[in-house]
């Protein structure tokens, strides 16, 4: 909202009285447009990204989406110490236990020549053309 109305002006707002006679903006809109001209940024925009790269963190755990990171973040979790350690009387499924065990090699990207020589080894192996 505050975006919109400072495109429509025609002149720079200089202080923080120039901001609170704009209609429709009120003391707190310009308190965080203060806090984030000062430093580049603002608190809560700090706690979304934390929060962001937590959830990221869950998804890397295989059949964990969106839903399930969500919840675990509400739940408290914020680690995948959290999750190993069940916090939160959550349970895991087999997979998700088994994607959690090995965490950090699924995580690490191979080679699809890698993949290839691994499954196909020096024979022929069908479909192998369509890997490049």
């Amino acid at each position: 909202k505050l975006i919109g109305i400072l495109r429509s002006l025609n002149r720079r707002v200089e202080d923080e009285r120039s901001l609170l006679k704009l209609k429709g903006i009120g003391e707190r809109t310009v308190q965080k447009t203060i806090e984030i001209a000062q430093t580049g940024n603002h608190r809560r925009l700090e706690l979304i990204s934390e929060e962001d790269k937590v959830q990221n963190s869950f998804m890397g755990i295989y059949r964990v989406g969106n839903v399930f990171a969500v919840k675990w973040y509400r739940l408290g979790l914020r680690s995948l110490r959290d999750v190993k350690k069940l916090k939160g009387d959550i349970t895991l499924s087999e997979p998700q236990r088994i994607g959690l065990k090995y965490y950090d090699n699924l995580q690490e990207k191979m080679m699809i020549k890698a993949i290839r020589d691994y499954w196909c080894g020096e024979q022929n192996c069908i479909g192998a053309h369509r890997i490049q």
